[in-house]
């Protein structure tokens, strides 16, 4: 069950109701910031894919983000990419609005 926080939900889901809306939320862990964002995007009829970042080198969690988004069917196959930049810039040319959530973004060093 999920109580509070109504006004950061209204935020959320204010600022990314817009045509290109992105927000980042941050703050000390085990605060509840996964849940706040999950909670907010529980209604929204676009596709929300969750990543968590790994203590790992920045390829292999770019590896692990793009075999995310394949099995959650938002990319057609397997594709290598050098960059997060162009991650997002492939997904920015699919006809598609996605709500991404990258947990533990700190690892991504």
């Amino acid at each position: 069950m999920f109580t509070g926080r109504v006004e950061e939900v209204k935020i959320i889901r204010e600022q990314l109701a817009k045509n290109s809306g992105s927000l980042m939320v941050y703050g000390k862990r085990k605060v509840g910031k996964t849940t706040l964002l999950t909670h907010a995007l529980e209604d929204s009829k676009d596709k929300t894919v969750y990543y968590e970042c790994v203590k790992a080198p920045l390829k292999d969690n770019i590896d692990n983000f793009v075999n995310v988004l394949y099995k959650e069917s938002v990319i057609p196959a397997m594709v290598s990419f050098t960059t997060l930049q162009d991650v997002f810039s492939y997904l920015n040319t699919l006809n598609v609005t996605l709500n991404i959530i990258v947990d533990e973004y700190p690892y991504l060093k």
